[in-house]
C-alpha cells in the first residue's frame, strides 16, 4: 500500500518512481506504464480506491496518440497486458478501446522487411527500428540490426488475447507470423 502511495504522490502518469528522489522518469515513452501495469494488483489486492483512481487516470489521460518511441517488449507486456487483465478481471470495456488502440500502434511494428517485429515504434509514426548490437548476429557481420528471440518469441501471449477481447484476429496472426519465422529459421 505504501508502495502505491509513494507512486501516486511522485510518480502518477508518470513511467517509473525514483524513491530516494522522491521524483520520477519516463523511460519508456511517459505513457504512466507502472499505473498501467499495476491495474492487476490494485483489483486482486482489492484495493478498489486506488484501482478506481488508476482505472479513471487511464479513460482521461491515457493517450497513445503521441510522438514517442517505445520499447515493443516492454510495452506488450506492461501496458498491453495491464489493460487487458484489467478488462477480465473488471469488465471494463474502456481497457479495450485503449488496448486496441494501443495494439493497432505496435502492429506498425510488425511491417518491418524481415516481418520480425522492430525492437522500438513510434505510437505517433509508425517508424520502428531494431536495435543495434555488435554481438549479435551472423557470424562475421559485425555489428548488426537485431530483434531479441525473447521479444519476437512472447509477444503471442498479449496479441492472442487482444484478438480475443477484440474479435480481430490481425494481432494474432502477426505475432504468430513472427513466431513461425523463427521457428523456420531454426531459432527455437
Amino acid at each position: 500500500v505504501s508502495v502505491w502511495g509513494g507512486n501516486r504522490e511522485f510518480a502518477f502518469g508518470h513511467d517509473e518512481l525514483l524513491p530516494l528522489s522522491r521524483g520520477h522518469t519516463d523511460n519508456f515513452g511517459g505513457i504512466g506504464i507502472t499505473a498501467v501495469d499495476s491495474l492487476s494488483a490494485l483489483w486482486v489486492m482489492e484495493m478498489w480506491d486506488q484501482f478506481k483512481e488508476a482505472r479513471d487516470w487511464v479513460a482521461s489521460e491515457l493517450r497513445f496518440d503521441r510522438n514517442v518511441e517505445v520499447s515493443v517488449f516492454e510495452t506488450t507486456i506492461r501496458v498491453l497486458a495491464g489493460l487487458i487483465s484489467a478488462y477480465d478481471l473488471s469488465g471494463d470495456t474502456m481497457f479495450v478501446d485503449k488496448a486496441e488502440d494501443l495494439g493497432l500502434r505496435l502492429m506498425r511494428a510488425f511491417e518491418s522487411p524481415k516481418r520480425l517485429p522492430y525492437s522500438k515504434v513510434n505510437l505517433l509514426s509508425g517508424r520502428g527500428q531494431y536495435a543495434r548490437s555488435s554481438t549479435v548476429g551472423a557470424p562475421g557481420s559485425g555489428s548488426s540490426l537485431i530483434t531479441s528471440l525473447a521479444e519476437v518469441g512472447t509477444l503471442q501471449l498479449e496479441f492472442t488475447a487482444l484478438t480475443r477481447v477484440t474479435n480481430n484476429p490481425a494481432f494474432q496472426r502477426a505475432a504468430m507470423h513472427a513466431l513461425e519465422l523463427l521457428l523456420k529459421m531454426g531459432a527455437f
